[in-house]
């Protein structure tokens, strides 16, 4: 399976899957000015080419979805119990086996 990375920074929350099967992601999402405060996120990943100027240029990488695909490849959840419960249900409709990370 192609690469993909699992910790990154978007809009001063820092994000770390914590749960993945296939392409499912389960994430959670650590705010850097109120750490004990916390927002969860479940990705379906889509392969797409490598930016040309990137180590990985001319290859398929695993990407977390885009802005214009939330909803329909993203969601965002204010618990983990609701993250986890949308997570199960995509995971097991793609037939894998979830492994945390």
């Amino acid at each position: 399976m192609p690469r993909y990375q699992p910790n990154y920074t978007r809009h001063g929350i820092d994000f770390t899957v914590i749960q993945r099967t296939g392409n499912i992601c389960l994430l959670k999402g650590t705010y850097q000015h109120t750490p004990d405060h916390f927002t969860y996120e479940v990705h379906r990943l889509r392969m797409k080419p490598a930016h040309p100027d990137s180590a990985d240029a001319g290859q398929l990488i695993l990407c977390s979805p885009s802005e214009s695909e939330w909803g329909r490849h993203g969601w965002t959840h204010l618990t983990l119990a609701a993250a986890q419960e949308q997570f199960d249900t995509l995971a097991n409709k793609a037939g894998g086996i979830a492994v945390a990370l």
